[in-house]
């Protein structure tokens, strides 16, 4: 159906107004009753009988018809925000079904002598778009008429994860290093951030630091670079680093290979860590290394590296956090899961 859809936009179909370039007399259409010429944008949306299983479909959508070129209409469609995942699949889907099944209405009306029917045409589509949604959605029971289709459609709701996330302290003679990045643009400002803790949480240093332009992931083991590198010059080598970039985490546990741009980073990165005589790398979430992702931010206001030895000395937002992470107060992540749920 998709490579229809491309050959269509790029007038690659075998109609008669491609046909006539080798010579062939060009005819009259075979779908609609005020019959025009066989050509592609005639066939998909021009038409009589295209525009009118257009209005059907796309009124109830949201989509305005307009008898534009194909191409521009079908851009028309990535304008729409999807709901959920089920009505963003319906989204990027129901254009291509149309298309589709207009084209095997013109070719049967041309090449099988069958009749051009509208009812037929919403009938295939709407048969398409239903096994489609039983295929990709089978726990939710679909309807048969269109419009209570779509009605149950944009009243999904995804189902929702709720998980407890809390920062936990380390082993004794461990030290915590937390580190994060902020990328205004990607690529483009970036900075960094971190704060390295002992056993009972209590701050022994934490920073904020500019970084230039570069990426996201860039900013991420640069960061993680400052830090490392601070913990070995002031004799603390025992580092637990703790990051919620998974990428961060492979490349260090060299299960993933990191882009070539930013290998050389990585690469200094790992030197560091041979110097430590104890070194673990884990990935937790956004929600327990809030106090770092607060430093990062702060990079942007700054040209210089600023550095920050007790916690009166945080900004206020790094240091409100870094006061409930201590208390061990839990933070709670909630994730909406690719699942959706139909309401009651």
């Amino acid at each position: 159906m998709s490579f229809l859809v491309w050959r269509a936009v790029r007038n690659k179909l075998p109609t008669n107004e491609k046909l006539a370039t080798f010579g062939v007399e060009p005819v009259k259409c075979f779908c609609c009753i005020q019959q025009g010429w066989d050509d592609v944008d005639h066939i998909f949306i021009q038409g009589h009988f295209a525009a009118h299983i257009w209005k059907f479909f796309s009124s109830t959508m949201g989509v305005t018809f307009q008898q534009t070129p194909l191409s521009n209409y079908l851009l028309s469609w990535s304008d729409i925000q999807g709901k959920n995942e089920a009505h963003k699949t319906l989204i990027q889907t129901l254009p291509i079904v149309v298309c589709w099944n207009l084209w095997k209405n013109r070719c049967s009306a041309k090449y099988g002598n069958k009749k051009s029917s509208i009812s037929r045409v919403k009938f295939m589509v709407l048969k398409d778009i239903l096994h489609m949604l039983n295929t990709a959605f089978l726990y939710i029971q679909w309807p048969l008429k269109w419009p209570e289709v779509v009605d149950i459609i944009e009243s999904c709701k995804h189902d929702v994860k709720v998980t407890s996330v809390i920062w936990k302290t380390p082993p004794r003679n461990r030290y915590k290093l937390n580190t994060d990045s902020s990328a205004l643009h990607n690529p483009g400002k970036i900075g960094g951030g971190g704060i390295l803790r002992d056993e009972h949480g209590d701050i022994i240093y934490a920073f904020t630091i500019p970084l230039g332009e570069g990426t996201n992931n860039q900013a991420e083991v640069q960061a993680a670079s400052y830090g490392l590198k601070w913990c070995i010059q002031h004799g603390y080598n025992n580092i637990i680093l703790e990051v919620d970039s998974e990428l961060l985490t492979r490349w260090l546990l060299q299960t993933s290979i990191p882009p070539w741009r930013i290998q050389r980073f990585v690469q200094e990165l790992q030197n560091l860590v041979n110097q430590c005589e104890f070194f673990q790398c884990f990935h937790t979430y956004r929600e327990a290394n809030s106090t770092t992702d607060f430093l990062s931010k702060q990079s942007h206001r700054q040209d210089i590296i600023q550095h920050y030895y007790n916690h009166n000395q945080l900004p206020n937002a790094a240091r409100g956090s870094y006061i409930l992470k201590k208390m061990g107060v839990q933070s709670l992540r909630r994730k909406k899961l690719k699942r959706i749920k139909k309401p009651p």
